[in-house]
């Protein structure tokens, strides 16, 4: 299979080769944050993260140059505002089409009539969550990420956080927040520049509900468990 490497490796390449492996190589690669599936949206979204990271390689030799007194003051100051607005205008971009993100999940119910008690109740102030009954097999934030970093590459898990919500457990100790119910819940996704997070939504049904109308598609489904 073809994968985009996301960062070097020591013997497939450098960010942004497309490189053949085998296909059990290409996913552990996938599951480590390495390599992305070689589509034509991650290439042009790998692309773009390679050429900002060659920009911020440049913007600091041209620091180092005019701290030797190579560069001008003022053509480092125009060269700076000028990648300034065009960092802007990537996360900008980013922003929308995460805000626009809706990954669907499908479970199967719990067989126990009774809901975990951290799934009842939300903290004051908490938006979106359970609207059913106690999924089978709780989702971790990690599984989340999983999905949503085949979509958006340029994510980090540390870009993710799943608050407070009806529905979500975030209280048990040693344990990343998970989501324990059917219903409807908000990722929060942190960028660069933004003070806010950024907001995607992810669906919990199960199987039957989560059938898509004719003619329409579902954004990610997965596995049911």
């Amino acid at each position: 299979m073809r994968v985009i490497l996301r960062q070097r490796h020591p013997r497939l390449g450098f960010p942004g080769e497309v490189v053949l492996v085998k296909r059990g190589r290409g996913r552990v690669l996938i599951r480590q944050g390495i390599a992305v599936y070689a589509t034509e949206e991650n290439k042009r979204m790998i692309e773009k993260l390679v050429a900002q990271n060659r920009a911020d390689a440049r913007r600091a030799e041209k620091r180092d140059e005019h701290a030797l007194g190579v560069a001008a003051e003022k053509e480092s100051a125009d060269a700076a505002a000028a990648e300034s607005n065009e960092d802007e205008r990537f996360w900008l971009e980013i922003s929308r089409h995460i805000a626009s993100y809706r990954l669907v999940l499908t479970r199967k119910p719990s067989e126990h009539a009774a809901a975990p008690v951290t799934a009842l109740f939300a903290p004051p102030g908490a938006v979106g969550g359970a609207t059913g009954g106690v999924v089978a097999h709780p989702i971790p934030l990690r599984l989340i990420y999983s999905y949503a970093a085949r979509r958006f590459p340029i994510l980090t898990r540390k870009n993710l956080h799943l608050p407070a919500q009806s529905g979500v457990n975030t209280s048990t100790p040693g344990s990343e927040p998970m989501i324990e119910r059917f219903g409807s819940y908000k990722v929060d996704v942190t960028l660069p520049g933004h003070k806010d997070p950024v907001q995607f939504t992810v669906e919990v049904k199960q199987p039957e509900e989560a059938k898509p109308r004719e003619g329409a598609t579902a954004d990610a489904p997965a596995a049911t468990m």
